[in-house]
């Protein structure tokens, strides 16, 4: 407890006497045993003149821990100082009208006496004969309960403006429950009182608040704002002071003081802000330390120097940019940051990511010191304190949507909440965001309003584990400044117990137009505990010049597992990145107009708790000091119901051009039905709504979809088309995102983001082929990427890079092209192909085929992501999705006739369906076939329809097993460009079942001509248990020369038998000596004369499976120039009556026996009729005695004998025997066929 008074405490207030002063502060005037104390001495120069040869010197105190010189800017005789030492600073010259601080950084002695007064005696002298002596002490108290810490928002501050204190208070989790707290700020001299937060109320010059019952372990914040008098004079000091006791023993207290030093408008000025406040022990801590230049000329040589705080783990140098005595700093060590210049209107931040230690207290505080100082000595000072709480229930993050922004434009602020999963139910919540300074709201999502001067949310009953998204947007001051800062703080409490709180900042740099930005694109959120998260990182260049040397600097948060550097971009301090560490993107030249995105894909701990907030603070900055900064939080939900993504057709997109948006979500099989549910998609800024599928409108400024009534493992797509303006400015960002809820529950809800880059040019583009989706666990995909060079001159060294997804299986580098860290892919790993040079117009295509795992068994979207990049930079990204569906009944695939097609040409689609033989027999079934932009519909079969840009085919009533073929003829459009890839998509599902479908996709590339040319033609189209699926493949050099080298490859499919190499009809190779499903097959490598085809056959056997699954089949062919060409062919498994009467596999309208089975179609004779069909002998068109003459003559030959008659062969075994004789009977005194 303190014995001393407020008034024996303060220093100098008010204008001061023309002379040196010192004042002396300590943070807080009581400590315990080995209890971190700072002390602060200010020296001001009141005169008219500069002070020369001015030291501070202090007899070093009894009851301390020695202090090494090291930690701090003071010199005793030798390197430590101990009790009765003289401790000396050198402060050298301080200028007219200003002040100087220092920092005396000591620890309580662990054998100090409970009681005993520690008290630091400074005296400043100059190198004439005046002096000044200051006091302050602190009382030792071995089992203090209080902790309260007291922080002005600027130092120095400018007379006659606002000055805001900022109270932190805490109550020590060993001390004993308190029936009464008050906390008071008596009004410093000088100063006038404007308001005051939490209740405070001004009463006989103090600044009041009655905190009520404390009870161990609890914490929080008041803050007050008081204006200075007009009549301040730079140098003054305001003293001011807080203090919190117990008001049953006023004497059980402790006060915390600052002094705040007057200063003329300009220089240098700093702010510290923390998130995670309070915090846990054991937890990762941020703090931010914003330096500003707001002179109109340079600051040089400016260093930034922190005091290392108690109860803190280590921090290694290796984490952060700041220097320590030795490679880490640990309590009462000076941090510093040598700045450097920082131009007029310039600002700097930097990072400290300490750990809370696992033995720190709840209900204490833990203090930052901070003072930044130019080469002339100039100072400004920033105390941040971070509160220590064992059981925190809340966490909430702040974020602006651009730092630096810019004066008279808009800022939104995202406000990201979690209320943990290991707290009890709360009754009602309440989230706050105060309107900063200079700031004028415009709007806030989800029903916020203004309440006070604040933005405020009523949240209602928060469940363990819940967690949200709120946005606030306001439009900025025009009369801001380059360098101001705006300051922004949200606070997230309890209604019934308002000490149970979580506060959030975010301090933001105003800065003239341009420069380098930086956006970050989280999905999923939230993300489950040991889901793999997908975090794209943009840096673009809004400047009309290059950047140069542009790095992306963060710090990789806790709870996740740790992530190699070989899975990514970016380097920290080993070849693993752990909670806490630095990561770092080395981005090099940026040019003007142009961004850059990369990767980074960690998993979420499996220790993680839902509820919890994941923090991921990042920096961008270039050679000349040149920064942008954001901060994505991603929330960690353990039972999350909804999943969702959302994908753009293009990035970077052109402006003026339309954007398709692609939207899938899913409803957790494990979740439980609800009754409910929207989708929703807010336009972002910079965009017009022009369409969407699926019944979606535009309301208030968003697309949304009524989903109904979810049930467990239901999932769909939504499409959304909009306009971007024509006056989005190269390097610009359209920053979406989507969120799926429920109306019953909106706390229950998902959210999708995607950001894309607006471009001049699109040099490269990229698109993804999905196939099947929805899939069944332990099913196959194949995952198709296509990159085309858009220019009109080659692009060279591109390279392909994607991440491969969570709930695949492993997937071995010799099936496919590309290459991963080992030998095989696995989740999180980077799968990178080298594509080499591609031509102007021209397209390289690749692809990999992917297992869904067995066991999963509650995801139900794999999210896919792949970039394009060439040497020089250039990139192009493209995202999609594939569902998981454990029970989809539907299947569809989508084939094209050419891959590449060319302008003016012919394309026919065939969309090839199934109705799988487990399911139950369903009503009004539709097929969709959706067209691509820049083709004209000719033709469908079936009765298919053009409605909009689908073709529809009504399916009607639908049996288990079914299945069947529709094609849809269109023209390309002649003037379409070389390069453009046409993205077409089909889809099945049931008129009452919509969101239970099965979606196919192909992309044709668009080429001047087409070297190469790939057919698939099937001699049957089904496929049934033991009968082989012979097909014959043909390459055709289209040619005026010779096509040298090419290779013939193609994907050997799943549910078919193994099939060997040793089969004399298969000339194929695999890894081994049989071919199995995934396996891929290569031909030898011939070359093909100008207009020459080659073709070879592949006939491997079904296996058992269920009738209306679809065997997709995709072939590709490639040349020693890079020249591709690409097939593919769908077989439904099963007899598709309405094609095939006599189920042999061979379609009505080609079968040469068309009621009786006859596969081979073998027809030697010639006369149009099957063998299996046909005994007329003598083609006389009727089976009499005539023939049975012939057939005598040829009965139980082989082809080796004389009379062999391969006519008489009907069952075409190679022998005429009694098969033969009983067919004969069956056919006699009948015609030939039907074929």
């Amino acid at each position: 407890m303190s014995s001393l008074t407020l008034a024996a405490l303060l220093g100098v207030s008010g204008p001061a006497v023309a002379a040196l002063n010192i004042s002396a502060t300590a943070a807080i005037d009581t400590g315990r045993l080995g209890e971190f104390v700072p002390i602060e001495f200010i020296v001001t120069n009141t005169d008219g003149f500069s002070r020369t040869g001015v030291q501070i010197t202090m007899v070093y105190p009894a009851n301390l821990v020695q202090a090494f010189e090291i930690y701090f800017d003071g010199d005793c005789p030798s390197t430590t100082c101990t009790e009765g030492e003289t401790v000396t600073w050198t402060l050298g010259t301080v200028a007219a009208d200003s002040a100087v601080s220092v920092t005396l950084p000591v620890f309580v002695s662990p054998g100090a006496a409970d009681g005993a007064t520690i008290t630091f005696a400074p005296t400043v002298t100059d190198d004439t004969p005046d002096n000044d002596s200051a006091s302050t002490s602190v009382i030792v108290d071995t089992n203090a309960a209080y902790d309260v810490g007291l922080a002005e928002s600027r130092d120095p501050a400018i007379a006659g403006s606002q000055l805001t204190y900022r109270i932190s208070y805490g109550y020590r989790a060993d001390a004993a429950a308190v029936s009464l707290s008050t906390l008071r700020f008596p009004v410093p001299a000088n100063t006038t009182f404007v308001s005051a937060t939490g209740g405070g109320t001004l009463n006989a010059g103090n600044v009041d608040w009655v905190l009520g019952n404390l009870e161990p372990g609890d914490s929080g914040v008041r803050e007050v704002t008081v204006q200075l008098d007009g009549s301040l004079n730079p140098a003054d000091l305001v003293s001011a002071s807080a203090e919190l006791f117990a008001n049953a023993t006023p004497t059980e207290n402790v006060i915390s003081q600052a002094n705040t030093v007057i200063g003329q408008a300009g220089g240098l000025a700093l702010a510290v802000e923390s998130n995670v406040n309070p915090s846990r022990p054991s937890e990762l801590a941020h703090i931010n330390l914003l330096v500003t230049n707001t002179d109109p000329f340079t600051q040089l040589g400016v260093t930034l120097e922190v005091y290392t705080p108690e109860d803190l783990e280590q921090i290694f140098e290796t984490a952060f940019d700041g220097d320590c005595a030795s490679t880490t700093c640990t309590a009462g060590e000076t941090i510093s940051f040598t700045l450097g210049d920082i131009p007029a209107n310039g600002s700097v931040t930097v990072h400290i990511p300490p750990f809370v230690q696992n033995i720190a207290t709840g209900g204490e505080l833990i203090s930052f010191l901070a003072t930044v100082t130019d080469s002339l000595g100039r100072q400004a000072r920033h105390t941040e304190t971070l509160r220590v709480q064992t059981d925190t229930r809340y966490d909430l993050s702040i974020a602006e949507n651009s730092d630096p922004a810019t004066a008279g434009a808009s800022l939104t602020y995202r406000l990201n909440f979690g209320y943990r999963e290991d707290a009890g139910s709360v009754s009602n919540t309440l989230l706050r965001l105060p309107i900063p300074d200079n700031l004028t709201f415009s709007s806030a999502t989800e029903g916020g309003s203004i309440v006070s001067g604040a933005v405020q949310w009523a949240l209602g009953v928060l469940l363990p584990g819940d967690s949200g998204i709120r946005e606030a947007t306001f439009t900025l001051d025009g009369g801001l400044s380059a360098a101001d800062v705006i300051a922004a703080t949200a606070e997230i409490s309890s209604v019934t117990d308002p000490g149970e709180a979580a506060r959030a900042e975010a301090s933001t740099v105003i800065a003239a137009q341009g420069g380098l930005q930086l956006a970050i694109e989280n999905n999923p959120g939230p993300g489950r505990i040991t889901e793999l998260l997908n975090l794209d990182l943009t840096v673009s260049n809004t400047d009309v010049f290059p950047r140069f040397g542009v790095e992306l600097i963060g710090i990789f948060p806790q709870d996740l597992t740790q992530l190699f550097e070989t899975a990514f971009d970016g380097d920290c301090g080993s070849t693993t990145c752990t909670g806490g560490e630095r990561v770092t993107f080395t981005l090099g030249q940026i040019n003007a107009g142009q961004t850059v995105t990369l990767n980074m894909p960690p998993f979420i701990q499996n220790i993680a708790t839902g509820g919890e907030l994941i923090n991921f603070f990042m920096t961008a900055q270039d050679d000349q000091g040149a920064q942008t900064r954001q901060l994505e939080t991603v929330r960690v939900q353990s039972d999350s119901q909804y999943e969702l993504t959302l994908h753009e057709s293009s990035d970077p997109a052109l402006a003026g051009t339309n954007l398709d948006y692609k939207l899938t979500y899913a409803y957790r099989i494990d979740a439980a039905a609800v009754s409910q549910s929207v989708l929703r998609m807010p336009l972002p800024d910079g965009t017009a709504f022009v369409s969407a599928t699926g019944g979606g409108v535009l309301n208030a400024g968003a697309v949304e979809w009524q989903l109904g009534f979810l049930q467990p493992g239901d999932n769909g797509i939504r499409e959304v088309t909009l306009a971007l303006n024509g006056g989005l400015a190269a390097a610009a960002m359209v920053e979406a995102n989507a969120e799926i809820f429920s109306t019953s529950l909106p706390i229950e809800r998902a959210r999708a983001e995607a950001n894309t880059s607006i471009a001049s040019t699109q040099p490269l583009s990229l698109a993804i082929e999905t196939n099947p989706d929805a899939a069944r666990l332990d099913e196959l995909g194949e995952l198709v990427f296509t990159v085309t060079n858009n220019d009109p001159f080659m692009r060279f060294g591109v390279e392909l890079v994607g991440m491969f997804p969570q709930n695949y299986s492993q997937s071995f580098e010799l099936y496919f092209d590309g290459d991963c860290g080992s030998t095989s892919c696995s989740t999180g790993e980077t799968v990178t192909w080298q594509l080499g040079d591609i031509p102007a117009g021209d397209s390289k295509t690749v692809g990999m085929q992917v297992d869904v795992v067995p066991n999963q068994t509650g995801d139900a979207l794999i999210p896919l992501f792949a970039r394009a990049t060439d040497d020089q930079g250039t990139q192009a990204l493209r995202g999609d999705t594939m569902r998981i569906q454990p029970d989809t009944v539907y299947d569809v695939a989508l084939n094209e006739s050419a891959d590449p097609a060319t302008p003016g040409s012919t394309l026919v689609y065939d969309v090839t369906w199934g109705y799988r033989d487990d399911a139950a027999a369903v009503a009004d079934t539709s097929l969709h076939l959706n067209l691509p932009d820049g083709v004209t519909f000719q033709s469908a079969s079936d009765g298919g329809v053009l409605n909009g840009d689908a073709v529809e085919w009504g399916l009607g009533f639908l049996q288990p097993g079914n299945a069947g073929i529709r094609t849809a003829t269109v023209t390309i459009d002649a003037g379409t460009s070389a390069g453009t890839v046409l993205e077409a998509s089909a889809d099945l599902h049931g008129g009452s079942t919509p969101d239970d479908g099965a979606r196919a996709e192909t992309n044709t590339v668009v080429r001047a001509s087409a070297p190469l040319s790939l057919e698939i033609t099937p001699v049957v189209f089904s496929a049934i248990d033991g009968r082989p699926i012979q097909s014959f493949i043909k390459v055709t050099n289209n040619d005026a020369f010779t096509r040298f080298g090419v290779t013939l490859q193609g994907r050997f499919p799943e549910h078919l038998t193994q099939y060997f190499e040793s089969d004399p009809d298969f000339d194929g190779d695999c890894s081994s000596t049989s071919c199995t499903a995934s396996e891929r097959i290569t031909w030898p490598v011939v070359d093909i004369p100008a207009g020459q085809s080659v073709t070879v056959s592949f006939a491997p056997s079904p296996s058992p499976t269920v009738d209306g699954r679809l065997i997709n089949f995709l072939a590709w062919v490639e040349d020693d120039q890079g020249v591709q060409a690409r097939a593919g062919e769908s077989y439904p498994t099963g007899c598709i009556e309405e094609l095939d009467v006599d189920c042999d596999g061979v379609a009505a309208g080609t079968d040469n026996c068309l009621v009786v089975p006859n596969t081979p179609q073998r027809d030697t004779d010639g006369d149009g009729f099957g063998n299996r069909c046909d005994a007329d002998l003598n083609n006389d068109n009727i089976v009499d005695l005539n023939d049975l003459a012939i057939f005598r003559a040829a009965f139980l030959t082989t082809p080796a004998d004389a009379a062999w008659n391969p006519d008489a062969d009907l069952d075409g075994n190679d022998s005429v025997g009694l098969q033969d004789l009983a067919i004969v009977r069956q056919l006699f005194l009948l015609p030939p066929g039907p074929n």
